[in-house]
Parts: structure tokens; C-alpha cells; sequence
């Protein structure tokens, strides 16, 4: 796998903002088994939406390093 890794998340939202540059630590399991996507993401960026269904919020994500 090559870096830089880009990425996004949609959550079902955040109530207050994340600080952009913050790091995260993603784990990622498929039937048990951890996939080569998890590590450490650093956000780049945060959108909120407001809909029918609900409130959500979409990270941008560059991985920057495994855990």
C-alpha cells in the first residue's frame, strides 16, 4: 500500500466540530480479521447535513501511518 491514502466516513453526527489535523484511529475488521485499510487517519475536513433522514457528518481522511 502506497500513503498518501484519501478516505471518508459518514457518522450519524457529531455534535460539536473536530478539529481538523486531529489524528484518529481507524480499525476496520471483516469477519474477523483486521483489513490493510486500518491505521492512523489524520481529518482534513467536515461536512454536516441536516436531512429526512437525520443529522450526519462526513469526515475527509488522509491515512498517515498503521496503529
Amino acid at each position: 500500500t502506497t500513503f498518501p491514502i484519501n478516505a471518508s466516513v459518514t457518522l450519524k453526527g457529531l455534535m460539536k466540530p473536530i478539529m481538523l489535523m486531529d489524528y484518529i484511529i481507524i480499525k476496520v475488521v471483516f469477519y474477523g480479521q483486521e483489513h490493510i485499510t486500518s491505521g492512523v487517519y489524520v481529518v482534513t475536513g467536515q461536512k454536516d447535513t441536516l436531512s429526512g433522514d437525520g443529522f450526519r457528518t462526513t469526515l475527509a481522511l488522509t491515512r498517515v501511518g498503521s496503529e
